[in-house]
C-alpha cells in the first residue's frame, strides 16, 4: 500500500506512487536514490543531492510508480499496451462530442477538434491539450484567454489536471463538458 507524501506545489497529501498530484495536477519529480519528491527535472534532491527525474520514469531500482506498468506480459515475449476504455468530452449545448486522444489539442482554429469547435467563439485558437499517462487522462490549459476548469477548479496554464469519467470540464467559462 502506498504511503502519503505532500505535493511540493500545493502541499496536498498524495500517494507516493503518483506521477501527477491528484489535487493540483502538478507533474511530480523524484530522486531515484532516496525516493523523495522534488521540484523539477534536472534539479537536485534537497536530501541527498541526486538528480530528479519524472516520477514513474526513473532508472532500475525504480521510483514510486515504477512497479506499475501499462504493459502486460504475453507468452510470446512481446509487451502489449493496455488501452483503457475510450473516453469523450460531451457537451449538450451546443451538441459537441470530443473523443479523447493522447496529445490532442483542443482549439477553435488549431488542433484535432477544429471541425467541432470552429464556431465556438469563446474557445481560444489553441485552448487546451489532452494527454494520457499510466492509464490516466489529463487536460492542460494552454494559456487560453477564457480559461479551463475541472469540477469548478481553475486550471493553471501549463499544469496538467487529471480528469476521469463523470468530471465536469468547462471550456471558456461557457461550454460545459462531461467526461464520459
Amino acid at each position: 500500500m502506498p504511503n502519503l507524501t505532500p505535493c511540493y506545489t500545493c502541499k496536498a497529501m498524495i500517494e507516493d506512487d503518483s506521477v501527477f498530484c491528484d489535487q493540483c495536477g502538478a507533474e511530480l519529480y523524484i530522486c531515484p536514490k532516496c525516493k523523495k519528491f522534488g521540484k523539477g527535472a534536472g534539479k537536485r534532491c534537497s536530501s541527498c543531492g541526486g538528480e530528479l527525474v519524472r516520477a514513474g520514469q526513473s532508472s532500475a531500482g525504480g521510483a514510486p510508480g515504477s512497479d506499475k506498468s501499462d504493459k502486460s506480459d504475453s507468452s510470446d515475449g512481446s509487451d502489449k499496451i493496455i488501452t483503457p476504455a475510450a473516453l469523450s468530452l460531451v457537451c449538450d449545448s451546443p451538441a459537441v462530442t470530443l473523443t479523447l486522444a493522447d496529445g490532442a489539442v483542443i482549439g477553435r482554429t488549431t488542433g484535432d477538434y477544429v471541425a467541432q469547435l470552429g464556431s465556438l467563439i469563446y474557445i481560444s485558437g489553441r485552448h487546451a491539450s489532452l494527454s494520457q499517462t499510466a492509464g490516466k487522462w489529463y487536460i492542460t490549459d494552454l494559456g487560453s484567454r477564457n480559461g479551463t476548469t475541472v469540477n469548478g477548479f481553475k486550471c493553471q496554464p501549463g499544469q496538467p489536471v487529471a480528469i476521469k469519467a463523470g468530471d465536469n470540464v468547462k471550456l471558456a467559462k461557457t461550454y460545459n463538458f462531461i467526461v464520459k
